[in-house]
């Protein structure tokens, strides 16, 4: 678990610091997504704040689920929103690491 830990801290960071495209790169399906994030889009949002809320354990531990808190504001309205991002992690034995399996929070 350690190693969870590790990769989830380092998407938290990123999220946090709102770089978005390393973030992204802890997705397991970043490569190969039909309909990829729209980075230009995301360059507006600031965020404030990231809480794990809940983390669940699944499948002997190689899957988990994790509830987090992400306040964010976007640049040019400056009002301050709040969304809960449901993440699922996988750990990928061949690659001996952890991906998230769900997509980059949907900020509106």
């Amino acid at each position: 678990m350690n190693m969870f830990d590790r990769i989830t801290a380092s998407f938290k960071d990123s999220i946090r610091w709102s770089d978005f495209e390393t973030a992204n790169h802890l997705r397991k399906d970043a490569l190969t997504e039909s309909n990829p994030p729209d980075f230009k889009k995301l360059k507006n949002i600031m965020v404030t704040s990231y809480e794990v809320k809940q983390i669940i354990p699944m499948n002997n531990k190689s899957k988990v689920r994790q509830i987090v808190e992400i306040n964010y504001y976007k640049t040019d309205n400056m009002i301050e929103k709040t969304l809960l991002h449901d993440q699922l992690w996988e750990y990928d034995a061949a690659d001996k690491s952890w991906y998230l399996r769900s997509k980059l929070p949907d900020f509106k």
